[in-house]
């Protein structure tokens, strides 16, 4: 729903993409004391239509952690590798990364009755190898509509 944004940390926009995916697997259910871990296929992230050329290079992992009371979760991701066609001028494409460890990546807001949203806001880092002229950090704004499962929520099992 809505649209996804990269700005650079400091408000310039990079790249906009009014449609696009993210497609993975569960590897448990949780608990209220077992976060729910999956991994998701550099062929399930997807980015379209976008004002800038942007492809997924490497998949990665998300978690989903109970926020204790509501039938919400705080969603945590690393890897992911994503390149964005930024601009000639700033030597091309710039790639991004959430690195190895687990970043915050926004809240994964339940329903009990139709589909859940998705919602990002999370500080990006450039990836290894890029030019100088690549901004070192951005910032991914999104809320993806989450199809299947419908319903979708976290609750303490």
């Amino acid at each position: 729903t809505g649209t996804a944004t990269l700005t650079t940390t400091g408000g310039i926009l990079l790249d906009t993409c009014t449609g696009g995916g993210v497609h993975g697997t569960t590897a448990n259910t949780g608990s209220a004391t077992e976060t729910v871990r999956g991994t998701v296929a550099k062929t399930g992230v997807t980015w379209f239509p976008c004002t800038k050329t942007t492809d997924t290079l490497e998949g990665g992992e998300l978690e989903i952690h109970w926020i204790s009371g509501t039938k919400n979760g705080t969603v945590t991701g690393k890897g992911f590798l994503v390149t964005v066609e930024v601009a000639a001028e700033l030597g091309g494409s710039c790639s991004y990364t959430l690195g190895t460890t687990m970043v915050d990546l926004g809240t994964l807001i339940g329903s009990t009755t139709g589909d859940a949203t998705l919602a990002i806001n999370a500080v990006v880092k450039i990836g290894t190898g890029q030019s100088i002229l690549c901004p070192t950090s951005a910032k991914w704004v999104a809320n993806y509509t989450v199809t299947t499962p419908t319903p979708l929520h976290v609750t303490e099992k």
